[in-house]
């Protein structure tokens, strides 16, 4: 049997880059039980898979040894890869078993003949596909396939896993991190699991050479590691909000119900902006109102503006940064709305902590056309210094301190262990 880059190579046409000689080394390689392959897209991870599948079905064919290799996958695209090469291979086409009406190329599965100019019906190769699904269980295999695993759940994981069987009994698990969970977990701590794991970047194939470029101006940071990359983010390039979270929350239009209007308001001169956020507030949900931004201009400019923006919209307080201190006092000479001043580096994890919630239970509305501001909250990470504003003051306008801003805390005095207030 020739080998299975060699195989590749005659069977697609194309010439294997050196990352793809590694990868194909590795899925024919028995000494690894338990294997896992996290690839950027379009790396041609599923392409590999399907041609090391076919290999091990000739060699099955020249060693005369029985072989079942089961493909689970939440969706058709390594299998569409084995159909479209299968008839490539003289010694396939001539081993295959033809049940009732078949086309030259199998659907969903093969079987391969031991003796196929005879009448024997005995099979030597069994390769077929489940669905990811619970229907995993009760068949068995010797080499399990699963593709696209980030996106298969942990229980039908297992369940396939207890189909391996004999000998050879390897695991492959195929994916791209592109979410938490039982690959992504085992990709990042592969000797705690006792995995293989082998990392391929997707800016090493030629072929994506457009599309790596476009990836770095559209894709944030931890998309990027995910999708070109192929490795999960680390934690400094992770967004704050969770990107599903964030598309929940967006509607192509806001409707106001009549709620209070609730205003925030970042200061800053440049190279950030003075950002003045409103929301409106029904109960516990908000809905995404106005926003204006100030660049390089001085307090004194903006101050009326600012406050005709409030006198306007009927916004009953504005909750602002208390920095840079000589912004203070200038707003007010404008407008009877009152103004609350925040210490924000002391309390922005709490802001973010109530906004990440508010995300995860779509308590928010947020305009589709306010593009600056889904892109600040895809793109935010803590600790940014700049590109920010405007999610500083979403945040300030939702935010809602564990004590109103209206209610003074009353001295607390104790004596010998009590309160006395």
């Amino acid at each position: 049997m020739i080998g299975i880059v060699e195989y590749f190579e005659q069977i697609t046409g194309f010439k294997a880059i050196k990352q793809q000689k590694e990868l194909l080394l590795a899925l024919t390689n028995d000494e690894i039980k338990k294997l896992i392959v996290t690839a950027g897209r379009g790396f041609s991870k599923s392409l590999c898979t399907s041609i090391a599948i076919l290999w091990y079905s000739e060699k099955a064919i020249q060693k005369d040894k029985p072989i079942k290799l089961m493909i689970v996958s939440p969706q058709d695209t390594m299998f569409q890869y084995v159909e479209k090469y299968f008839g490539k291979s003289e010694a396939l086409m001539k081993h295959r078993l033809k049940r009732g009406v078949y086309t030259e190329v199998p659907i969903e599965g093969y079987q391969l003949l031991r003796y196929p100019e005879t009448d024997s019906k005995e099979v030597l190769v069994d390769v077929f596909t489940k669905p990811a699904t619970n229907k995993v269980r009760g068949n068995r295999a010797n080499i399990l396939f699963l593709d696209e695993t980030a996106d298969i759940n942990e229980a039908i994981i297992k369940s396939a896993m207890g189909c391996l069987t004999g000998k050879l009994n390897r695991l492959v698990l195929i994916s791209t991190c592109h979410k938490s969970g039982y690959f992504t977990t085992r990709a990042m701590n592969p000797k705690k699991y006792d995995y293989t794991v082998l990392q391929f970047n997707a800016e090493k194939c030629p072929w994506l050479k457009q599309t790596v470029s476009r990836a770095k101006v559209e894709l944030t940071k931890a998309e990027y590691a995910m999708e070109v990359l192929g490795r999960a983010p680390t934690k400094e390039e992770r967004g704050t909000y969770p990107h599903k979270n964030i598309q929940k929350c967006i509607v192509d239009d806001v409707v106001s119900e009549g709620g209070m209007i609730e205003a925030g308001l970042d200061f800053a001169y440049s190279p950030c902006k003075t950002v003045l956020y409103l929301t409106e507030r029904n109960g516990i949900r908000r809905k995404d109102i106005f926003h204006k931004s100030w660049s390089k201009k001085p307090i004194e400019t903006i101050a009326p503006e600012i406050a005709e923006i409030l006198e306007k919209h009927n916004a009953v307080i504005v909750k602002a940064d208390a920095h840079p201190r000589e912004y203070k006092g200038h707003v007010e000479k404008h407008t009877k709305t009152p103004i609350f001043y925040i210490e924000f580096n002391m309390t922005k994890e709490a802001m973010i902590g109530q906004f990440k919630r508010r995300l995860l239970q779509k308590q928010i509305e947020i305009q589709q056309k306010s593009v600056d501001t889904i892109k600040q909250l895809r793109y935010h990470r803590r600790n940014l210094r700049t590109g920010d504003d405007i999610h500083d003051a979403l945040i300030l306008s939702c935010y809602e301190p564990k004590i109103p801003f209206n209610v003074k805390p009353r001295p607390c005095i104790y004596i010998n262990g009590k309160p006395i207030t």
